[in-house]
């Protein structure tokens, strides 16, 4: 229920820290839950502090310890090419790159972007292959200036949401429309340039 949501949230950030030590709680099934929270919470910057872990149990310990591809266990025991269940993925082009579907429009004939930007990382590219063509988003943040290049696919649309507080947005084509923080595109390729506002 939504007047529990807060409470919940507090629990977990204090279970992930106290008896996780910033780790991810959770296995092979927990993991897409976790990652699909973080993606509609906006907790970027929580998930990005626990990929970083290098120790146990981490994706950086595996990758450390000679993976090529997800373990099925942290350890390593069993099967060390077990992709399946693997939410992490999904957190890479959903979080930083910001493309999701529209449950609404499903497919990606409307597509929303909505990057989620984290201390230490200053630039993200990604595609994502869908039944219209390539979905592509380029950005990149240099203190305070942002610019970011989406490609949208024929006979898509998508609606572009900046980050808090962003200002001066320019689309470097007319077909752009801007309300507040958000920018409708049809298909093409486009440029969208901003400033962030200061922390």
């Amino acid at each position: 229920p939504e007047e529990l949501t807060s409470e919940v949230r507090e629990s977990l950030m204090r279970y992930s820290e106290e008896q996780m030590n910033g780790h991810i709680g959770g296995g092979l099934v927990g993991v897409p839950l976790i990652t699909r929270w973080a993606i509609e919470a906006g907790e970027a910057e929580w998930m990005y502090t626990m990929l970083k872990k290098r120790d146990y149990p981490g994706y950086l310990y595996m990758i450390d310890n000679g993976a090529t591809a997800t373990w099925e266990y942290w350890n390593g025991e069993r099967s060390r090419v077990h992709n399946c269940y693997n939410g992490i993925g999904r957190w890479f082009h959903q979080a930083l790159a910001g493309i999701t579907p529209d449950e609404s429009q499903p497919g990606y004939k409307h597509i929303n972007i909505r990057p989620q930007l984290v201390e230490g990382i200053t630039w993200v590219k990604a595609t994502k292959d869908s039944s219209y063509g390539p979905i592509a988003v380029n950005w990149n943040r240099e203190e305070k200036e942002f610019t970011l290049d989406v490609e949208i696919p024929a006979g898509c649309t998508a609606t572009v949401t900046l980050p808090a507080g962003a200002k001066d947005i320019v689309v470097d084509a007319q077909e752009g429309e801007v309300q507040g923080e958000t920018v409708s595109l049809p298909s093409g390729t486009y440029q969208i340039a901003c400033l962030l506002a200061s922390e």
